[in-house]
């Protein structure tokens, strides 16, 4: 919350909604919410199935219609599936970062996190710009997606046999004046 200096009242909290997002030169960076995942997880999944990777999410408000949402995400971890740990974000529930007219989701960035070797893990980074049109609470979920035809065992923050020192993933999201 911003503060305002006034000769007068002194200091007080400046009211939501009293800047908007035309104040402020465009790609300015109105608000920044961020999620850093400290623990373990592991998730069967499907083949060409998906799972939410659980606290590596963060949601975020915007106080315009018109600014754009920067999505950063670091995943690191480890699975069996050739290729490596393919992973997208999910907003409110929904997918994006979708080609133009496909109507499947395709994985952000693949990463080979530590396939041929059950101790090694591996990192992948992976940003977008997302244009969601509203000022409603917006909440940014980090999913897994697996892309091998069977079911397969994914590891965040550790690698497969658990003998690697623990990493950390997260997620930002920053509301950009339009």
């Amino acid at each position: 919350m911003a503060l305002e200096l006034n000769g007068t009242t002194g200091v007080s909290a400046v009211q939501a909604g009293a800047v908007e997002s035309g104040d402020l030169p465009a790609g300015s960076v109105i608000q920044l919410v961020s999620t850093t995942k400290t623990d373990t997880f592991s998730v069967l999944v499907s083949g060409s199935g998906n799972a939410d990777v659980t606290g590596l999410a963060a949601s975020i408000s915007p106080i315009s219609s018109n600014s754009r949402i920067l999505v950063l995400t670091t995943l690191v971890g480890h699975t069996s599936v050739e290729g490596g740990i393919h992973f997208n974000v999910k907003r409110n529930g929904s997918f994006i970062g979708n080609p133009s007219g496909s109507s499947s989701f395709v994985p952000l960035l693949a990463g080979n996190l530590g396939v041929s070797n059950p101790s090694i893990q591996g990192g992948s980074t992976a940003s977008i710009v997302d244009e969601p049109s509203t000022t409603s609470s917006l909440n940014y979920q980090v999913s897994i997606v697996n892309i091998a035809p069977s079911a397969r065992t994914h590891y965040v923050n550790r690698s497969e046999d658990g003998t690697r020192n623990l990493s950390v993933s997260s997620i930002t999201v920053m509301e950009i004046a339009g």
